[in-house]
């Protein structure tokens, strides 16, 4: 068999695996969505007249959709992710510190914590930043 032949039939098996993988990592992310918004739902449904005083329409129709939306995504991208990061780096550093040069793939991870500290400044800012605009959905409605 020849290379070509190879190369087509691992990127067809790898695409398949992808597909498979991705249909049912997104699709457990909605469902999870699917679940939460039912217990909102039921959760609303007992609440008393007062609560509806107390808590705008908006605020909590901004919760029922956006809310819901943004913890579905991050169950299936954060997960996506999270496997592909790891995996990729592993492999990437297993090959890089064995045909390459270990010292160098060491000298390449030192700046990781640095930039773990920046993610969490900046994660906490975009945080600060999505609460505004909740609130600012929540009036809007």
């Amino acid at each position: 068999i020849s290379m070509i032949s190879w190369t087509l039939g691992i990127t067809v098996i790898i695409y398949l695996m992808t597909y498979v993988w991705m249909y049912q990592l997104f699709g457990g992310a909605f469902l999870v969505e699917r679940v939460l918004r039912s217990r909102f739902m039921r959760h609303l449904l007992k609440m008393t007249p007062t609560f509806f005083e107390k808590y705008r329409t908006g605020d909590l129709m901004a919760r029922a959709t956006n809310d819901l939306r943004s913890v579905s995504a991050t169950a299936g991208f954060g997960i996506l992710t999270l496997v592909d990061s790891s995996a990729f780096m592993l492999v990437i550093l297993f090959t890089m510190g064995v045909t390459i040069s270990w010292k160098l793939t060491f000298a390449a991870l030192l700046p990781l914590p640095f930039i773990a500290l920046a993610m969490k400044f900046y994660g906490k800012t975009i945080h600060e930043r999505y609460t505004t605009a909740q609130d600012a959905f929540g009036q809007m409605n």
